[in-house]
């Protein structure tokens, strides 16, 4: 029986190392914030799927923040792969993420993702959260 944990919003600074996910300088349009969220979200849940947390961390923009779920806030990238590895090593598996809305910001884009993260073995149980991330 799969146990469910809601937590607290949270926010992080996730970005995408490449350029592409929004052409254009200046302003955002929604449908690229959409886009962006999307894309982002979708990069770091087959990452994390894949067991690649170097591929994860890769997606963090220098400076960014990755809240563990230990509520340890995390900006170095080898700390971050090393937490996110260490999470899938104790069973941690699979993740699956939706996002719920993006907007834009000038140049910058936010949303909020609802994630749910399912463990093997002795962590046979899972927990959803929703995240407030920038870009």
């Amino acid at each position: 029986m799969a146990n469910r944990l809601r937590t607290a919003i949270f926010l992080g600074t996730l970005c995408a190392a490449s350029p592409a996910l929004v052409q254009q300088a200046g302003a955002v349009s929604e449908t690229e914030a959409q886009q962006a969220a999307a894309t982002i979200s979708q990069a770091f849940q087959d990452a994390y799927n894949a067991g690649k947390p170097a591929e994860i961390v890769a997606l963090f923009a220098q400076g960014g923040v990755y809240l563990t779920p230990g509520g340890t806030l995390l900006t170095d990238h080898q700390e971050m792969e090393k937490a996110l590895a260490g999470r899938q090593q104790a069973g941690w598996t699979k993740e699956t993420i939706r996002v719920i809305e993006a907007h834009p910001v000038g140049d910058d884009v936010w949303s909020i993702v609802t994630y749910e993260i399912a463990g093997t073995g002795a962590t046979a149980a899972s927990r959803s959260a929703a995240m407030l991330h920038s870009c």
